[in-house]
C-alpha cells in the first residue's frame, strides 16, 4: 500500500496522503503482531521469518518521497513545511527507522534460532521470492 501511495500521491495528493495514512496505521497495527509471532512460533520458516524485515522499511521509504515539498506555487510557505515536517514527518520516519532496526534484529535472531532446521534444506529460488 505504501508504494501504491506514492504513486498515486504524484498525480493526486489527497488520495495518496490517505493511502499513505492507511499504510502506516496497518504497519503499526500488524508490525508487532508480526514480531511476536516469529519469536515465539518456531514452525514459522526462517525466509518468511526474513521477509518481515521489509514491512516499516517500505513505508519508510514512501513516507521519505512524500515528505518532499511542492513547490507548486511560485512562493511557498518555507516556515509552515519546516513546522510540519518537524512535528509529522521527522518523528515518524525515527519511529519507523526504529521498527526498520527492531524488524532486522528479529530476523537475525530468527535465523539464528532455525539455523539448524535451515541449513540442511537445499537453496530453492522460492526462498529468493
Amino acid at each position: 500500500v505504501g508504494l501504491s501511495a506514492v504513486k498515486t500521491w504524484l498525480y493526486y495528493p489527497l488520495p495518496g496522503h490517505f493511502l499513505m495514512a492507511i499504510s502506516l496505521s496497518l504497519n503499526f497495527f500488524f508490525f508487532p503482531i508480526s514480531l511476536i509471532r516469529v519469536a515465539l512460533n518456531n514452525k514459522i520458516s526462517a525466509p518468511v521469518c526474513w521477509i518481515q524485515m521489509s514491512a516499516p522499511s517500505i513505508s519508510l521509504y514512501a513516507l521519505t518521497i512524500m515528505a518532499q515539498p511542492s513547490f507548486q506555487e511560485d512562493h511557498p510557505d518555507v516556515t509552515k513545511f519546516q513546522q510540519v515536517h518537524r512535528m509529522v514527518y521527522l518523528p515518524c520516519m525515527h519511529f519507523l527507522f526504529i521498527l526498520c532496526l527492531t524488524g532486522f534484529c528479529s530476523s537475525v535472531q530468527s535465523l539464528w534460532t532455525r539455523w539448524d532446521n535451515f541449513k540442511k534444506k537445499e537453496f530453492s529460488p522460492a526462498h529468493a521470492a
